[in-house]
This record gives C-alpha cells, sequence and structure tokens, in this order.
C-alpha cells in the first residue's frame, strides 16, 4: 500500500516553518501504516512513540498545534484523528473499490463529529456525482439534520431545473411561432436591407462562432477530462484550472486530445506537453498544431534513422565474418 505525498511538500510554506520535529510527526500522520483511505483513523499513541521515537506528551503537543492550524482534528477520547487535507492528495471517490472502502471505514469510526465533516467533504467532491455519495454513505449513520438538509437541496435544485426547463419550452415555441408567422417575408425590400432568411443565416453563424470561442459549459476541460481520462480529483482540478489559466482553454483541450491520442491517460504527460509549449512560446492553437507536426517528423525520421544504422551495422558485421574466413 502506497500513500502519495506530494513533490512540493518541502517547499509548502507551511513545512517551511516548522520545526524538525514537527515535519516528522506531520509526514507521520500521512503516510504511518493505521491511515486509511477516508483519512479518519485511530493513531495508536503506542505505535507511535514507538516509531517516531517520542514522548506521548510530544506527540500530543503536536497534534494539539496541527489542529490549531487547521490541518487536523483530534479527539482524545477515541484517539482518532481526521487530516482535514487528505481528500486533496488522495482520491477517495475515482473507483468503486475505493468507495466501497470508504464506506467499511466510516462504519468503524467512532467519532460522529468527524463522519459529519467527512459528509460535507465528499458533497463537494461528488457535487456532479450524487450517486457517489450515497455509496460511499449507505448504511453509515449520518447525523439526520445533514441529510434532511441535503434532500431538501436536492428538492430545491430538481425544482429549479424543471422550472428552467418549462421556461426554455415556452420561449422555445414562441420563437417557432414567430419564424412560422414571418416565414415567408424574406423578398428583399426596396430600402436595400436582405431580407429575413439572410438575416437569420447570418445570426446562426455568428452564434455558432461565439459558442466555438466561448464554449456555454465553463467547465469543458474538466468535463473532457472526465469522459477521456477520469473522474479528476481534487489536486487535478487545481492544475487543469491553472493550466487553463496560464495557456488558455484550447490549448488545454488540444494537450488532452494528443495524450488519448497515444494512449497516455495521466495529467503528467499532458502537462509535459503544455510545459514543452510553454518553453516554445506557443500561445495559439495553430502554433501547437505546428509544434506537433514538427514533432512527429523528427520521431519519423528518428525511427527511420535507426532503422537505416541497424541495417549497417548489420552488414558490416557480415564483411567483417566474410574478411575474418578469408584469413
Amino acid at each position: 500500500m502506497y500513500r502519495p505525498v506530494d513533490i512540493e511538500f518541502w517547499q509548502d510554506e507551511f513545512i517551511l516553518e516548522l520545526s524538525s520535529e514537527q515535519k516528522l510527526t506531520y509526514i507521520f500522520l500521512l503516510t504511518n501504516r493505521r491511515t486509511t483511505q477516508c483519512g479518519i483513523y485511530n493513531i495508536g499513541l503506542t505505535i507511535a512513540q514507538l516509531e517516531l521515537q517520542f514522548s506521548e506528551e510530544k506527540i500530543m503537543n503536536h497534534l494539539k498545534f496541527f489542529q490549531e492550524k487547521g490541518k487536523l482534528f483530534y479527539n482524545h477520547k477515541n484517539k482518532e484523528v481526521m487530516l482535514l487535507n487528505w481528500y486533496k492528495y488522495n482520491n477517495t471517490h475515482n473507483h468503486k473499490n475505493i468507495r466501497i472502502c470508504i464506506n467499511k471505514e466510516l462504519k468503524r469510526i467512532k467519532t460522529t463529529e468527524f463522519i459529519s465533516t467527512f459528509y460535507e467533504i465528499c458533497k463537494g467532491i461528488c457535487r456532479e456525482e450524487p450517486e457517489f455519495l450515497e455509496e460511499i454513505f449507505k448504511d453509515v449513520e449520518v447525523p439526520d439534520e445533514l441529510l434532511e438538509r441535503e434532500r431538501e437541496m436536492q428538492r430545491e435544485a430538481k425544482e429549479t431545473k424543471e422550472a428552467k426547463e418549462v421556461k426554455e419550452e415556452a420561449a422555445t415555441g414562441e420563437f417557432v411561432k414567430a419564424n412560422q408567422e414571418g416565414g415567408h417575408k424574406g423578398s428583399n425590400k426596396e430600402d436595400g436591407k436582405e431580407n429575413n432568411g439572410e438575416n437569420h443565416k447570418e445570426n446562426s453563424e455568428e452564434i455558432s462562432k461565439e459558442n466555438i470561442d466561448k464554449p456555454q459549459n465553463k467547465n469543458v476541460v474538466l468535463q473532457c477530462f472526465k469522459n477521456n481520462f477520469h473522474l479528476p480529483s481534487p489536486i487535478e482540478i487545481q492544475k487543469l484550472n491553472q493550466w487553463v489559466e496560464d495557456m488558455g482553454e484550447a490549448l488545454v483541450l488540444k494537450a488532452l486530445e494528443e495524450a488519448v491520442g497515444v494512449n497516455k491517460r495521466n495529467l503528467n504527460y499532458v502537462s509535459g506537453i503544455l510545459n514543452n509549449w510553454l518553453s516554445e512560446g506557443i500561445t495559439t492553437l495553430k502554433e501547437a498544431e505546428e509544434a506537433i507536426k514538427r514533432y512527429k517528423e523528427l520521431k519519423k525520421a528518428a525511427i527511420g534513422k535507426k532503422e537505416d544504422n541497424s541495417g549497417t551495422r548489420f552488414y558490416s558485421k557480415n564483411l567483417a565474418e566474410v574478411d575474418y574466413e578469408k584469413e
């Protein structure tokens, strides 16, 4: 079993301000054998003392310090700790087996406040996949007020959606009716104005162009990643949003397309492409496409050269053998 720790961990401003002993305790909290998929577990102070070589008093002081800094919660009675930023680096909802594992872990947690807090965290992560939330908390004792509030919010969202659909249908009906009534008024007017058919064509072209330049789905990059890679974790969402801010939506989508094309469906590969473009000063989709074309041509030439060299070595080897036989 592995616990991921971001490579920027040691450069984090919070970590840089810690003492050596505090750093050791914090990395222990993130990686010790008692950690779980949900980030809530019984710390086992006896084992912690043995592995850290710290006194119980020192460990408790560190736990209190990290709690005051908003990094964790600790319940002294149950000896349970909850790491608040755990979900950022551990994708707790991406795979069904992980969701099943978390569900089993939650049933063993004694501190109900931790379950409530974790519920709120998961609700934010699973906003677009409410069925995941239900799967994670199936048969888990969640405070009734949280569940009731969640149901109320779902009812309100459903009612709002239905009202919006009714309004859109009504507007569409009015639009169709207006077009039917004025559909035969497409002849050119004496004042030189274009007919209704031409105006409608131009308007359609403008709308299409606007949809291309500014997609209606403001999360189009995240949706593309979700459809072609996997459900993004919070840290992946953060990195994708940062790339969109730095390079633009079109270039990020192109990088995702290239990664899918070579079946390298991970964010590190996509980031590698974007880093290369960034270093080359590429800022437009056309420049990116030209760079991709150059790369493919160079790769093809390199493969061809490798094959030629292999042939030369083989031929040289045969000559050497012939010469050796003559001797």
